[in-house]
């Protein structure tokens, strides 16, 4: 009985707001807007970008000193074959880390791409 008396008072309260013209609960919510912490990155590729870049300005640095110290590497070899393995591992490394950093942008832009297509 209760659950009956809380429907039929609910209902005539919506009722009662829409025949008024006025906004039925929250669907007419004109409270105040957040405003954006970022105002110049609008969308999530936009911020996507930006700590790309971010990454990249640090990581120019931080590659030249590792194909320096595979240099090192090499010619502190002096031809041993351990040595030389290390050196040919972190080259390895190096050049495989440099085409992941410096080729983020173009597979954020590939998914980016394969998003707006399918999203329409």
């Amino acid at each position: 009985m209760r659950k009956l008396f809380y429907a039929i008072i609910f209902s005539a309260i919506t009722l009662m707001s829409f025949l008024n013209g006025q906004p039925v609960l929250a669907q007419g919510y004109t409270g105040p807007k957040l405003a954006s912490p970022t105002p110049a990155i609008g969308t999530l590729f936009d911020f996507i970008t930006k700590v790309l870049e971010i990454v990249i300005k640090i990581s120019i640095p931080v590659v030249a000193l590792a194909f320096i110290w595979t240099g090192y590497l090499f010619v502190s070899a002096s031809g041993d074959p351990t040595n030389l393995k290390e050196a040919k591992g972190w080259l390895l490394g190096t050049v495989i880390a440099t085409a992941i950093i410096f080729g983020s942008i173009v597979i954020a832009n590939i998914v980016q791409g394969t998003m707006t297509l399918i999203g329409g």
